[in-house]
């Protein structure tokens, strides 16, 4: 039960992380929806930028999100590598 809670939170993370993304590349760097979905795809996998940005509004947005995205990816990433390390080595093996 534990793990699906983990997977349901990171998954909502993920897909917030996608829209707010995606509305941010579409409003401040006038993106169409798509290429602002391919942004932040790119930007979420740690892939960088694959458009030029057309505006300096786009450019701070690009910058802003590149930090969001790659800590939330580095915190998510932490966080269940320290709740495995966790049940492994302070709880034990359960009979679950």
């Amino acid at each position: 039960m534990e793990s699906t809670n983990i997977l349901y939170n990171v998954g909502l993370l993920f897909a917030t992380l996608l829209t707010v993304g995606m509305v941010g590349f579409h409003y401040f760097a006038g993106l169409n929806w798509v290429e602002s979905f391919q942004c932040t795809a790119f930007y979420i996998s740690g892939l960088g930028s694959n458009v030029d940005l057309p505006t300096d509004t786009g450019k701070i947005w690009s910058g802003i999100f590149a930090i969001i995205s790659t800590t939330t990816l580095v915190g998510i990433s932490v966080n269940i590598v320290s709740h495995i390390i966790e049940n492994k080595y302070l709880h034990g093996p359960t009979s679950h």
